[in-house]
């Protein structure tokens, strides 16, 4: 098959082009051909067969509708697929696909990553109502979690099959040795708390700060790592700084994605305190390393973390629980060791991404099916 992969971000900004990134690789290994696309930003150089291309429209919201011609050109190309990811921020890349649909006939599979974020512009009204049209001539919807999948069908009104995020599981496994970073950031000997993520209200990191002096009335031998980027470091920062905790938590910014597997190497327990979270690839990333997770209970994250079986679920905004199940873990290190074994044996089952591409390839295949069969049953009438 021959599938053009578009995305509203360019890749690695973040988990869902993350997930566009690592299926094709895996598509292209199984001898499909890969062509990935954007609205804006550069054109990428990856090691694969894979060509990435940017329409280079403006980045601001509404001016990415002129990336929709260059797409459309970049889609003309007699594609068997047009995958479009994510409608969180921007629908150009929608709206190319449906156009093209409609010239070529090539059928749309729609992945959601996230929730929209389309009502916050003052012109929401239009984009939702474009939205809903384009919508209508997809042929096939992904979500990343039963939840959301839950939340997208009441906007499709059609049946939305669920294929989770996938993780590395070579990359990021139980062996890998994180000694380096322990001495770069002398936390030896330490019981080590680790976030990745993005630094937004979303994540909910205030209330793992908030968690920080409460785990220090228990234990001093403890150190907080938070790696990311985003708008929020300076008052995370500043809370860090009025919590008294500033000595115990170190915000690492970015992390090179060479260096990713060794931080999770470097910690004891992986922590997503999230108010809201689809998914969570990262948690994904922390059980393949053989770790423990503590997680907020929302979003798609209780249909990977299993409370008291590969970690614990706690409410969100809830410091006190948090700091709890961090220290249940450092005080039973024999608990956190069989979380961690429990975690790395369901993304194994369930997580590689080589079983998610071969669902997503059984989806594009009962897809063209039913456009083959569609063709025919116009045939007869």
């Amino acid at each position: 098959m021959k599938i053009a992969m578009l995305t509203e971000c360019p890749l690695f900004f973040g988990g869902g082009e993350r997930h566009v990134y690592e299926i094709s690789k895996r598509l292209v290994l199984a001898g499909h051909e890969v062509d990935i696309m954007h609205p804006y930003g550069h054109s990428q150089n990856v090691s694969e067969p894979i060509s990435v291309r940017s329409a280079y429209a403006p980045r601001y919201p509404i001016l990415h509708y002129f990336s929709v011609p260059f797409l459309v050109n970049f889609s003309l190309a007699e594609y068997d697929i047009l995958h479009v990811h994510g409608l969180s921020w921007v629908i150009s890349h929608l709206l190319a696909a449906v156009l093209t649909k409609e010239l070529e006939g090539t059928p749309v599979v729609c992945t959601f990553h996230m929730t929209s974020n389309l009502e916050r512009w003052p012109w929401y009204p239009f984009e939702d109502l474009l939205l809903e049209s384009c919508l209508r001539h997809v042929d096939a919807f992904i979500a990343v979690s039963n939840e959301h999948g839950e939340k997208w069908s009441e906007v499709c009104n059609k049946e939305i099959a669920v294929i989770p995020n996938g993780v590395d599981t070579n990359r990021f496994n139980p062996n890998v040795n994180g000694e380096s970073i322990k001495k770069r950031l002398g936390i030896h000997g330490k019981f080590t708390v680790l976030y990745v993520g993005r630094l937004a209200k979303q994540k909910g990191l205030e209330y793992l700060l908030r968690a920080v002096p409460i785990t220090l009335k228990e234990t001093k031998d403890i150190a907080f790592l938070i790696a990311g980027e985003g708008g929020l470091k300076k008052e995370l920062e500043a809370l860090a700084q009025q919590l008294g905790v500033n000595q115990q938590v170190k915000f690492l910014d970015f992390i090179p994605d060479s260096e990713l597997p060794k931080y999770y190497a470097a910690c004891d327990v992986f922590v997503l305190p999230s108010v809201y979270e689809p998914f969570g690839m990262v948690l994904l990333e922390a059980m393949a390393a053989g770790k423990p997770v503590v997680a907020t209970a929302v979003g798609g994250i209780p249909e990977i973390v299993f409370h008291g079986k590969n970690g614990f679920l706690v409410k969100p905004k809830e410091p006190k629980e948090l700091a709890n199940a961090i220290l249940t873990l450092s005080h039973h290190h024999d608990l956190a060791m069989s979380m961690g074994q429990v975690g790395r044996r369901i993304v194994e089952r369930d997580y590689s991404w080589e079983i998610i591409t071969a669902r997503v390839v059984k989806l594009y295949e009962k897809t063209l099916r039913g456009k083959k069969s569609n063709f025919e049953n116009n045939l007869d009438h």
